[in-house]
């Protein structure tokens, strides 16, 4: 455990010169209701529940519940518009999720009990970034490196974001572990329509946050609707996964605007999530933030959101 807490003093430290954001959050909750089907997905249930999944919760005599966080390192050089790195933060919030639920299931149990907290930095450099992966790496810790296939802004194959854990990996099962989880992105073609899907974060413009604020609330936005496609849509997420998880930052300017799209969300059958804020830093405790909607099918998504502006 030295080595651990000694690592995530380094990440700090080596990364720190920029704090962007520190952000813990929880789901909006709303009044249960019926569940109905998915109208994009027969077959598959909707719970008309915004609320979040129970199975979250956790009995507090089966571990230590010492804090955990997750980091983001993002490429300041890079020079990424705020939606851009809204974006690539929920891909690498996913990434390390993902691989986390295989290798340390304990530390979710941990990270989600304790607010699932996300502390957004910046580096100056892909070397700098890389350095930190190494050390993460060396020492156990899940970590998740970002490449971009550079549709916008940057070029393609480029490395945007560093994800990493407090967690120690396992040390057996982490000497066979690559950098990408292939089984994440493989499936047998004859068991999946593959229409083009993608998730869309809409962001409330209004609320001024700064970019590590928009970072860490997007990554909570982007794991909460996964955590419920994957119950509900299982389909969606298959397709999504195979054809490149796209995610499109938009931005809208009051909450009554966001919410008006989460109740059509919810009428047409599609997955979403809205992330209701902590209140640590920047903004007011209970300010929704930015609503998650899909995986979907891009026709669905654009029908709800097209015309709303890039972030």
């Amino acid at each position: 455990m030295d080595a651990v807490k000694w690592c995530s003093a380094f990440l700090l430290g080596v990364a720190g010169h920029w704090y962007l954001s520190n952000s813990a959050s929880y789901d909006a909750a709303s009044t249960a209701g019926n569940v109905m089907t998915s109208p994009l997905y027969p077959g598959h249930k909707v719970d008309d529940d915004d609320s979040d999944d129970s199975d979250d919760e956790q009995d507090s005599d089966e571990s230590d519940w010492e804090p955990h966080k997750m980091v983001l390192v993002v490429r300041n050089d890079l020079k990424m518009g705020k939606g851009k790195i809204a974006a690539q933060c929920g891909h690498a919030t996913l990434g390390a999720y993902k691989r986390a639920v295989k290798r340390t299931p304990q530390a979710l149990d941990l990270w989600e009990a304790s607010g699932q907290t996300k502390v957004a930095l910046r580096v100056e450099t892909e070397e700098e970034m890389m350095v930190l992966a190494d050390r993460a790496k060396e020492i156990g810790l899940v970590h998740y490196v970002v490449v971009d296939a550079g549709r916008t802004q940057i070029a393609p194959d480029t490395k945007t974001v560093l994800a990493t854990s407090h967690e120690k990996e396992d040390a057996e099962e982490d000497s066979n572990a690559s950098d990408s989880d292939s089984d994440d992105d493989v499936h047998d073609e004859d068991t999946l329509h593959w229409e083009p899907h993608k998730m869309v974060l809409v962001v409330r413009n209004d609320l001024k946050m700064g970019k590590g604020k928009v970072a860490a609330q997007c990554g909570h936005a982007t794991l909460g609707a996964y955590k419920r496609a994957v119950k509900r849509t299982p389909h969606a997420i298959e397709c999504w996964e195979t054809l490149g998880q796209a995610k499109v930052a938009l931005k809208v300017e009051s909450e009554g605007e966001m919410m008006e799209l989460a109740s059509r969300a919810k009428d047409l059958g599609l997955v979403h999530y809205i992330v209701v804020d902590a209140g640590r830093t920047q903004i007011a405790p209970n300010s929704r933030t930015v609503l998650a909607v899909g995986p979907a099918p891009i026709g669905a998504i654009n029908n709800l959101t097209g015309h709303l502006k890039l972030m």
